[in-house]
């Protein structure tokens, strides 16, 4: 009788035991992953992906934004609170009714307010600068193509 290779011995057992193991079910995973799990932090109960995604915005607009222009938020902070504590009933309600009120640019039409919440989001991420030469170049670009009439006039 010839003796069988002890190499070939140990592949075909371990062949085997693989095959067996994967005709067995799968384990059920019955604890989740942090990432999956609910935390709650007082009221809030959030999971643990949306934790850290919220962490890391808050910690992007403290190093980019808060550090940076602290004093300049700090001023116009004071500006805000004098102007709510200062200004009459009346008037804060006009202002309100006028932020109300909807401005179309292009097809898009939305009230004030949003349109100003979006201009502070977009100068938040791109910076005053950059915002700046951003509306110029539109403003030049709406001009080009009304030079025939800005001509006449």
């Amino acid at each position: 009788s010839v003796a069988m290779d002890p190499q070939l011995a140990e592949y075909r057992r371990k062949m085997a035991q693989r095959a067996a193991q994967q005709a067995a079910p799968a384990p059920e995973v019955t604890e989740l992953s942090w990432l999956e799990r609910k935390f709650r932090l007082g009221p809030v109960c959030i999971l643990g992906w949306q934790w850290v995604a919220a962490v890391a915005v808050v910690g992007f607009l403290l190093t980019n934004f808060v550090g940076p222009m602290f004093p300049a938020l700090l001023f116009l902070t004071a500006l805000l609170a004098g102007i709510l504590f200062l200004t009459p009933p009346e008037t804060k309600a006009m202002i309100l009714e006028e932020a109300q009120v909807e401005q179309a640019l292009g097809s898009v039409a939305l009230p004030r307010w949003q349109w100003g919440c979006g201009v502070v989001v977009a100068a938040t991420f791109l910076g005053g600068w950059i915002l700046g030469w951003v509306l110029l170049g539109g403003l030049g670009y709406l001009a080009y193509q009304r030079r025939e009439k800005l001509e006449s006039i």
